[in-house]
Order: C-alpha cells, then structure tokens, then sequence
C-alpha cells in the first residue's frame, strides 16, 4: 500500500478507536475513499480531516471535564463555607 494512503483499521488503530467510529466519522463527514484490493483507504487530506476532528473533540470533552471538575469544587467550597457559619 502507498505511503500516502491509510486503511480505516490503521487509522483506527492510530487514533484508539475502532472501524465502526472512524467509519462514522466518514459518513458524517462525506469524506471522500477509495476501494483498493477489498480494503477502504483514506487519503492524506482525508486522514487529516479525521485527525482534526478527533482534535477537537478530545478538546471540547476536556472542557466539558473542566466545567464539571470547578462546579464540584463550587460546591465543596459551598459546603465548607456552611460548615464553618455557627
């Protein structure tokens, strides 16, 4: 296989999802494949846009994690604040 074409499997393996994401992620995404001796293979482009999505949905649940983590803390820092008023 050429250097600048990638299966879903590898890709997949590459990220640490599986094929049925990746192939998601394709659909979702109309991203264009190709056919070759029985396997899909993604472009270089198309790999970068898989990439890039990952990306930034690994950055949007970081900040979901965030937001959650600091209403916690909010919280804790309520109930203390109570603890402490006679």
């Amino acid at each position: 296989m050429s250097k600048n074409v990638k299966t879903i499997k590898e890709l997949a393996d590459e990220l640490g999802t599986n094929k049925t994401r990746i192939s998601r992620i394709i659909n979702k995404n109309s991203i264009s494949t190709q056919k070759i001796k029985n396997k899909i293979v993604l472009e270089d482009n198309s790999v970068s846009l898989i990439r890039q999505y990952f990306k930034n949905e690994m950055q949007q649940r970081l900040a979901l994690q965030d937001k959650k983590l600091l209403e916690e803390y909010k919280s804790e820092i309520n109930d203390l604040k109570a603890l402490k008023s006679p």
